[in-house]
Parts: structure tokens; sequence; C-alpha cells
């Protein structure tokens, strides 16, 4: 026979024996692991680790740590997408940042797509992607750059244009703003290199033989540099001409060889440059920054999980992220002040 005193004894010597063990699993910061997949030669890879460390030492995050597992692999390379975003499932990573080409991003959005693993990139979508049930785009949505760009050239007053593309996704990002300024201006769309030898010069030539004065350029950033110095050359740059580049690292690129050119050069910039150091960021760096931030943010919402249940997810089982959905969710309708 036990005494009811004897019974409340036992059990508040219990309960003072596990109080140490429910402040440490209240108190205690948990760890979760992202992955960043790069297949860009940026500096991406530091700047991602350093705000990482600045969060993980901001006072607003008391109870989260983050890790970060950065990966890179090739460009245009779906398979080496696709195993090193399973070797990074294989570590615990609870999202996935990149990488930014377009067969890389779809190998892995297939992936955390049937893991409900958030997928965070920051490219211009141009076309729908084959899965988007996890995937989060911090890139400025497609039609309404298109929409700037488009009263940007009205408030210029431009009668009419031509239209420098790179390639075929550049004809397809610039494809809004023509169906747009068709129904108001005289557009011509011409290919700055129909050879791919990066000679710009015969096609700028020839839009300045058929006496158009005006030009919008859309091309990647390793190439701009060059079309400006190409179309100085040949005469485009005197203050006859005018320039719209929809490039959003216009500000980015080494702009001395025309810093003398008399032609009205339009650009369009939406990150704030460095107070402290001067520096341009470029997009998609800020865009990433923001999306780490703002993960943060959702991922403070989410009920603590000790890592230890956090199971390895490998992609020859079904099994997928514990909380993965509502993560994604909260992300989804989180706000930001990037």
């Amino acid at each position: 026979f036990i005494s009811f005193d004897h019974k409340i004894k036992t059990m508040l010597i219990k309960i003072l024996l596990l109080f140490p063990l429910i402040r440490t699993v209240i108190n205690e910061p948990e760890t979760y692991s992202i992955g960043v997949i790069l297949d860009e030669e940026t500096n991406d890879g530091e700047i991602i680790q350093h705000a990482v460390e600045q969060i993980n030492s901001h006072e607003d995050n008391p109870d989260i740590i983050l890790s970060v597992i950065i990966k890179t692999i090739n460009q245009n390379d779906p398979y080496g997408a696709l195993t090193t975003a399973c070797s990074l499932l294989l570590e615990k990573t609870v999202a996935i940042f990149g990488p930014t080409y377009t067969d890389n991003i779809n190998a892995v959005q297939s992936l955390c797509d049937n893991k409900e693993i958030p997928h965070i990139i920051t490219q211009y979508n141009y076309q729908p992607f084959m899965y988007d049930h996890t995937i989060i785009n911090f890139h400025p949505h497609g039609p309404r750059l298109s929409r700037a760009y488009f009263e940007i050239i009205q408030s210029l007053d431009w009668t009419s244009f031509t239209l420098f593309y790179e390639d075929n996704e550049s004809l397809l990002r610039m494809a809004e703003l023509v169906l747009l300024a068709k129904q108001t201006f005289g557009v011509t769309v011409r290919q700055l290199d129909e050879n791919g030898d990066g000679v710009y010069r015969q096609s700028l030539r020839e839009a300045r033989i058929s006496g158009q004065r005006n030009f919008v350029i859309d091309c990647k950033l390793k190439s701009l540099e060059e079309v400006l110095v190409q179309a100085q050359q040949i005469g485009l740059m005197t203050h006859h001409y005018s320039f719209l580049i929809t490039n959003l690292d216009f500000t980015t690129i080494n702009l001395a060889p025309i810093q003398y050119s008399e032609a009205n050069i339009t650009g369009v910039r939406i990150v704030k440059q460095d107070p402290e150091t001067g520096e341009n960021l470029r997009s998609q760096t800020a865009f990433l920054l923001d999306a780490l931030g703002m993960f943060t943010g959702a991922l403070r919402w989410i009920p603590k999980f000790p890592n230890s249940i956090l199971n390895e997810i490998a992609c020859n089982q079904t099994n997928s992220l514990i909380f993965g959905t509502s993560l994604i969710n909260l992300i989804k309708s989180s706000e930001y002040a990037g």
C-alpha cells in the first residue's frame, strides 16, 4: 500500500528531474541547415555565408541557428543539379536556394516538389515552371518589369525604337514589351549577334543605317559592356541617339569606356548602392539575401522540432519534410522589407 502523500512526492521529484530538460528544449536554439546550389561564377557563396553569420548573431533570432551548405555545379547540368540536391537532403536541409539556369532549376524543383522542400530561386521566369507547388521566386514579376520599361519609353517621348535581343531567352523575356509597344510605337526587333562570335557591329550598323535613333538593349551582363563599346566604335554614342538598357545590373559594369559619350543612356536599378562601401550589389545577390531574411522570419513561426527528429530525406524513399508545406505557405504569405 502506497500513501497518497508518497505518490505526490514521487510525482514532484519526477517533475523536478524533467524541468532542466524541458528548459533546454524550450530555450536552446535549434540548428537548421539550408542548401545553396550555385551554377554561376560569382562571390554569392561568400556573401551568403556572411549573411548567415549575421543572422545567427542577431538578437531577433535567439531560437534559431542557421547552417549553410554550399554546392557548386556546372551550367545546364540537370543531372548534376538533381544529384546535388539529393545529397543536400541527406544532410537534413530544410530549404534549397538556387540554382540559376532553367534546366538546373527544373531538375531541383521536381525533387523539392516531391519532398515538400521550399525551393527558393531568384531568376526571371519567362515560362511556367514544370512544378510550382514548392517554388518561391524572389525575382520581380516579368510582366510588371515589361510594363515599367514601356512606361519609361513613353516618358522618353519615343515614337519608334529598335529592340536588340541576345538569344531566345532574351527574346522571350522581351516579348511582353514588344506586344505592349506595338500598340503605340513602331518597333523593329533585331538579334545582336546572329553568328554567336561576339561581334555586334554588323547588327548595330544596320540599325544605324535604317535611320533609327532609339534603341532598347536586352542582353547578359557579361556581353553588355562590349555591346556598348562596339556601339561607340560605329558612331552610335553621339547626342543623336538614345538607349534603354533593360539589364538590372547595368550600373555594376565598367562604364569608363563610354563615359564621355553624348548619347542618352537610361538604365533601371532596383537595388540601393551600399552606403558604406559605395559598391553596387548584383540584383540576384540582393534577391538572394532578401530571400534568406524572409525565410528566417518564416522559420521562426514553425514549431521547434529537435534536429534529431528531422530524418534524412533520401531520393529513393517516400518521406518528406515534416513541416515543409507549412513553411512554404508562411514564406509565400509573409512581408519583408528588403
